[in-house]
């Protein structure tokens, strides 16, 4: 058998890991004898399950593997050891642990937490157990949203503290270990990952953050234009998802390059708005052409700083099909695409059923994003249903029109919301605004969640709410 063993691990089910690592705990205590029964009894398994692990390993029987362990536990040679260890690791590399040091030379006085599942449970332990032997504060089975709400409700100051989070699973898909690394993330804590499997959520979180910014930390947070990916952006009729989208979109082309389609509208009715939210300069005299000399200049100032310092392309077309998107999108080679809106589209067969038709679209967008290495926003509507006498709440997923589809193909979903109160005034003067708010209720790579907005129509102007409003949305009554 030798010194194939450690690459034989790797085959072993979650019991079967239970097993040999149980038996190596026992020797790293330096008992010098565990019968095979009492590892039986710790693990829940039969001694037969045992042996017949031991002999598909190459092994006689349970005291050869014992043996063996210690002999491999105990033995002279480190270096051989070492190389041991590194064949049990897949994916191997001496920067993967140059990496893994460096985190913990940075992080020396900050608190740590390990989570995990299962095995993954074990595993996490076992490396509290070592960093704490080392001197460092680690937090073992603590789930790191319980331990935020713990802060909150006790008033202790460790909401900001920085720290760092080891999560193992060996699927990556495990969801208690995802929540704790989402929330921890949203708090912005260091995250360290141990996984089998390279393509999954859990790996995808720990990679580095490379969504495109607008520069609003309040929606940065969640991180939802990331390259490949399709946003869905949607809101009841004159909620002001245009205008939202297009302060998303204005933001977003002082660093990266913006295609705008509008199915509906005209690219000089778009430009008016930008305009109108560049200027502050009530729309309705830009749109009727009733600007004083002063308020012409201000228009013409504010053109030329679009023109020098942001990049976007202003496109109107309402007999669009999808292949002729994907066309346009070809041509521009945009780092971003905003789609108002994709039930506008028309059908590349006139026979197919408004489900077919959109479910081709939102298909062959979310293979275009990809391909292209793009950012695709989807403007949608909602359905009746989802409209009428629903005026209170927030809309859902179900409330999509072609919502099967839309919210399939979707890496992320935000819905515009107005925020109609009882003592709501009637918007007056230069500085009134609309209280409103935009919920991301669906979110692959990242958290979930509401933020409170400011929307001045007259303006076409989005602005997070100031962070004293933050507090008073959590009282009103959205679905969660």
């Amino acid at each position: 058998m030798g010194d194939n063993y450690f690459l034989l691990t790797n085959l072993l089910s979650e019991d079967e890991q239970k097993i040999i690592t149980s038996i190596a705990a026992h020797l790293e205590r330096g008992e010098k004898r565990v019968g095979i029964q009492q590892v039986a009894t710790e693990n829940f398994v039969s001694t037969a399950t045992i042996v017949k692990m031991c002999k598909r390993l190459g092994f006689e029987g349970y005291s050869e593997l014992y043996y063996y362990l210690s002999r491999q536990l105990n033995g002279r040679d480190e270096r051989r050891n070492a190389e041991n260890l590194k064949n049990l690791i897949d994916n191997y590399s001496d920067a993967l642990i140059d990496d893994f040091c460096g985190l913990l030379k940075a992080s020396r006085q900050e608190k740590m937490f390990t989570t995990g599942a299962g095995f993954s449970n074990i595993v996490g332990s076992y490396i509290a157990q070592r960093l704490s032997i080392c001197g460092f504060m680690v937090f073992n089975n603590v789930h790191f949203y319980d331990y935020m709400l713990f802060q909150d409700a006790h008033h202790l100051p460790g909401g900001s503290e920085p720290s760092v989070m080891f999560a193992v699973s060996q699927s990556g898909e495990t969801e208690p270990v995802l929540n704790d690394v989402r929330h921890a993330q949203q708090h912005g804590h260091k995250i360290m990952a141990f996984t089998k499997r390279g393509d999954s959520a859990l790996a995808r979180l720990d990679e580095p953050d490379d969504s495109l910014k607008l520069g609003w930390p309040e929606l940065d947070r969640y991180g939802v234009f990331g390259r490949q990916r399709v946003c869905v952006v949607a809101g009841r009729p004159g909620c002001g998802k245009t205008d939202f989208s297009l302060n998303l979109a204005s933001r977003l082309s002082k660093k990266y390059k913006v295609y705008y389609l509008t199915l509906e509208e005209t690219a000089e009715a778009l430009m008016d708005r930008i305009l109108s939210k560049v200027a502050r300069i009530d729309s309705g005299k830009i749109t009727n052409k009733n600007l004083d000399p002063h308020e012409r200049q201000i228009i013409d100032n504010a053109a030329a700083r679009l023109r020098q310092h942001h990049n976007m392309m202003l496109d109107a077309d309402s007999n669009l099909t999808i292949d002729g998107l994907e066309a346009k999108l070809i041509q521009h080679k945009p780092d971003i695409a905003f789609i108002d809106h994709i039930g506008l589209l028309s059908p590349t067969d006139p026979r197919q059923t408004e489900y077919q038709r959109i479910s081709e679209i939102t298909r062959r967008l979310k293979v275009a994003a990809m391909k292209m290495g793009i950012v695709i926003v989807e403007l949608c509507q909602i359905n009746r249903s989802g409209v009428k006498g629903n005026e209170g709440r927030f809309c859902n997923l179900e409330d999509l029109r072609g919502s099967g589809t839309i919210e399939q193909d979707a890496n992320s979903a935000i819905f515009v919301e107005n925020r109609r109160t009882e003592d709501s005034k009637e918007l007056r003067g230069e500085d009134a605004y609309q209280d409103t708010a935009v919920m991301y209720a669906k979110n692959r790579e990242g958290p979930t969640g509401v933020v409170s907005m400011r929307w001045q129509p007259q303006y076409h102007q989005w602005q997070p709410a100031p962070k004293e409003d933050f507090e008073e949305i959590d009282q009103m009554n959205w679905p969660q």
